[in-house]
């Protein structure tokens, strides 16, 4: 039963302060901030923002295409971005990971793909995981033949539905004999981890829908699931508008698919391991979870941890332990920038003491499904806090333990809103999506 209360607009906190509350950063700030003593290496992501079609439902950057010269263009500033990072941060030459997401990575020809990635050959470490978001309508075997040559081992899959009323509501038409071809293509060269990024909420699902898709998913046995709630917000995303908001589930009838889903989840052995998330039992990433070594970045779900984060490409969000940036979401600026060896940098935040404090808790929330007191005792608001997870208790969300509050497998759903209570910014609660 969705809780009417706890039904409210929440940040899904991919980063703390989330993005619409950064105050600012420049470039020599942040690449001073990059000249730490780092031991644990880097992690890469790369956004691809071309896609060859429109889903009605996509929230993300991207640019509606089939130019195939404009791909190679960006491919062509990408490299400057990264040459721009070797000149002047040589020490971050360790990468522990590459991550291309979109977009549609898969836009990206096999030669384009081939050329982007061999710039990063020297620079990888022992334990490098290579993974990437994949369009099963576009992707073709001489780009998975390019992946596995670089060593690249985890695929997502966007999936979303499998019911063909759903698909064609959101213009993102896939059958199912094709994913499956895609997978035996993926498993047959070499990929270990795959995930399928599915969504609850859309227009013309029904708990019937539900069921059928994912006796079609458990089929398929992806290592990971990404179940996530569509967020419907017209006002700010102007494509959602060609999606039939009266055929959309609210409330309680909404929630009600979620829990369609999440006992054939439970009977298949997928256990939930963060926010949206599940890995299959005895997986690494379900091990990660067990062992208290998941970490959530803007990429998901990883089982290591690196010093920093740096995005390449328009719209891509860098991190490290002492803030964040946002690189400019226009080409003509990303290019002019790069052309002059200026960091493309659109906005930023450098972290206070306390708003990492905050980022600790919530990371360990989203991770674990575990407050723990000593965590909140400097806590500028500390007692309204305090007060507040009391009334979570009182609501069965959480449990009090003696050191610690662990999260309900009913709170699990409302995760972002008990998140929320630690953050110093939430006056307005306009502009995000529902818990629900």
């Amino acid at each position: 039963m969705a809780n009417k209360n706890l039904n409210i607009s929440v940040p899904r906190y991919t980063s703390y302060p989330v993005i619409t509350d950064w105050k600012g950063q420049d470039e020599p700030t942040w690449i001073n901030s990059l000249k730490s003593d780092y031991t644990l290496g880097t992690d890469v992501y790369i956004h691809i923002p071309f896609c060859k079609e429109l889903c009605y439902y996509c929230g993300c950057f991207r640019k509606v295409t089939k130019n195939q010269d404009l791909a190679t263009e960006y491919v062509h500033y990408l490299k400057k971005e990264w040459s721009l990072y070797l000149d002047k941060l040589p020490h971050l030459i360790r990468v522990n990971s590459i991550h291309l997401g979109g977009g549609t990575p898969s836009f990206l020809s096999a030669e384009n793909l081939e050329n982007l990635l061999e710039i990063f050959n020297p620079f990888r470490t022992g334990k490098f995981n290579g993974s990437i978001e994949l369009d099963p309508r576009t992707v073709s075997e001489d780009q998975i033949k390019v992946l596995k040559s670089f060593g690249f081992k985890k695929a997502s899959l966007g999936i979303q539905d499998f019911d063909m009323v759903v698909q064609d509501a959101i213009n993102r038409k896939q059958s199912f004999d094709l994913v499956k071809e895609k997978v035996s293509l993926l498993r047959e060269n070499g990929f270990e981890e795959i995930n399928f990024d599915l969504i609850w909420g859309l227009p013309y699902q029904t708990g019937a829908t539900i069921n059928k898709t994912f006796e079609k998913v458990v089929q398929l046995k992806p290592e990971r699931i990404s179940f996530f709630s569509y967020a419907h917000l017209p006002d700010k995303i102007k494509n959602q508008r060609l999606i039939e908001e009266d055929k959309i589930l609210q409330g309680n009838a909404k929630l009600e698919l979620f829990q369609t889903a999440q006992l054939l989840l439970q009977e298949h052995n997928y256990i939930a391991i963060g926010m949206d998330h599940y890995a299959l039992k005895g997986t690494k990433l379900h091990q990660a979870y067990l062992d208290h070594n998941l970490y959530r970045n803007f990429m998901g779900y990883v089982e290591q941890k690196s010093d920093i984060l740096l995005g390449l490409g328009v719209s891509s969000i860098s991190k490290n332990a002492k803030g964040f940036i946002q690189n400019k979401k226009d080409f003509k600026s990303y290019y002019s920038d790069l052309d002059q060896k200026v960091f493309p940098i659109d906005r930023g935040h450098s972290l206070t003491n306390e708003e990492a404090f905050r980022a600790d808790i919530i990371q360990k929330l989203f991770c674990q499904f575990q407050i723990v007191k000593e965590d909140l005792k400097d806590l500028a608001n500390f007692f309204e806090i305090e007060k507040k997870l009391k009334s979570f208790v009182s609501d069965k969300l959480l449990i009090e333990n003696e050191n610690s509050y662990q999260v309900t497998d009913d709170g699990k759903k409302y995760i972002r809103v008990i998140a929320s209570t630690f953050d110093q910014y939430r006056a307005d609660q306009t502009g995000f999506s529902k818990a629900i």
